[in-house]
């Protein structure tokens, strides 16, 4: 957890402006801290947190969140990598495996993301990785002190024809 919470003050800034607000303070060691420890204890009916590891090393984190099931069996992945490990694959993989991991074990029939539109590197991710776009939102998430449109997407399960259990 020490070194995930030292990756997101070090990325704290880039973070700021993506991710959805969740203090009025600046992100410190300390908070950062009280965030995974939150999210190692959260609620695995309704979320799953993953560490995402390159060479051994911690290189951004990964969520499922907002997970329901009966009847949408849908939920929200979101992902983060260091910023000086971006443009090697690394968050296109952590989704692939996400998909892995919700269409699989999870059973999940949707799986959605969302990116501001000009995180131009996020919706090219989302697009190489097959998601299909599904309009703007507007004003969807409260990031940076404003609320922020976002361009949603979502990935259906492959055998998504089959009834939900």
């Amino acid at each position: 957890m020490d070194a995930l919470a030292a990756l997101w003050v070090k990325n704290r800034d880039d973070l700021r402006r993506v991710n959805p607000s969740r203090h009025a303070h600046p992100l410190t060691l300390e908070v950062a801290l009280q965030n995974a420890r939150g999210a190692a204890t959260a609620d695995v009916d309704n979320r799953r947190d993953y560490v995402i590891m390159r060479d051994g090393q911690i290189a951004g984190d990964l969520g499922i969140s907002g997970i329901i099931r009966w009847p949408m069996h849908c939920a929200n992945v979101g992902l983060f990598v260091d910023a000086e490990l971006r443009g090697e694959g690394i968050g296109r993989a952590a989704i692939d495996l996400a998909c892995e991991l919700a269409f699989g074990e999870l059973e999940l029939h949707r799986l959605e993301a969302g990116a501001q539109p000009s995180n131009v590197a996020s919706l090219g991710m989302l697009r190489r990785a097959r998601f299909t776009e599904i309009g703007l939102a507007p004003r969807f998430l409260f990031v940076d002190g404003a609320w922020r449109d976002h361009i949603l997407f979502q990935k259906l399960a492959p055998n998504s024809e089959r009834a939900a259990g």
